[in-house]
């Protein structure tokens, strides 16, 4: 859970996140990565569209991972810009249950 105060966390502290968001996802465990959301958050993504609070950034992982159940994330390098960070990185798995409505294809992905 997010036990940091608004606006104040380190760069170790970012790290802490980063990792066990990383970890987490790669166990496909979705409580784990919501957990490190704010209860009132707001996360709009490309693939997934806007989600808002904590139990819908859960209810949509576990969409991602009985869609993409060999689903896997492979850091590749943490930019952090104050209290701010990106990563970049690859994933890869297979498309074994469509998702957001598509149909499944059965086929691998790498991106």
């Amino acid at each position: 859970m997010n036990t940091y105060p608004t606006g104040v966390i380190t760069r170790e502290g970012i790290e802490a996140v980063v990792a066990r968001m990383f970890a987490a996802y790669n166990r496909h465990d979705a409580a784990a990565v919501a957990a490190d959301h704010a209860e009132d958050c707001v996360v709009d993504s490309p693939i997934a569209g806007v989600h808002m609070g904590r139990l819908a950034v859960e209810r949509t992982l576990r969409t991602l991972f009985n869609a993409f159940p060999d689903l896997n994330l492979v850091p590749d390098e943490l930019l952090i810009f104050e209290n701010r960070a990106v990563w970049t990185g690859k994933a890869h798995g297979t498309d074994t249950g469509g998702f957001m409505g598509l149909p499944r294809t059965g086929k691998p992905f790498s991106t």
